[in-house]
């Protein structure tokens, strides 16, 4: 498998993307759209912004990493996992803004 982005649907009809590294492993999470066009034209959008400049490092209480992707007027587009340490979300990063921009759209709804 490649790195790809996904579309999911919920119980409720919203769907999301998620952007996944080759063994399936969730690299960026995005916020659940009302369709799957709106979700299509967040992946568009999220492609559009995968810099470094957008994503803003975070870390928890309990310690744990991870990044929130905002567009030019600091929406948030979605967040990464949780790592345990800068390293592993430097590398997260890296591959985010390599791997995302070219990623092909799965669609795994059944809307």
């Amino acid at each position: 498998m490649t790195t790809r982005f996904q579309l999911f649907a919920d119980d409720r009809g919203r769907v999301s993307y998620c952007l996944t590294d080759d063994s399936g492993e969730v690299l960026l999470q995005g916020l659940p759209c009302r369709g799957k066009i709106a979700a299509q034209t967040e992946v568009m959008h999220t492609r559009n912004v995968l810099s470094n400049d957008h994503l803003v490092p975070h870390r928890d209480d309990d310690g744990r990493h991870f990044v929130v992707l905002k567009d030019d007027d600091g929406n948030v587009l979605g967040r990464s996992r949780h790592v345990a340490s800068p390293n592993e979300l430097g590398a997260i990063v890296r591959e985010i803004c390599t791997a995302g921009p070219g990623a092909a759209v799965i669609d795994q709804t059944r809307l």
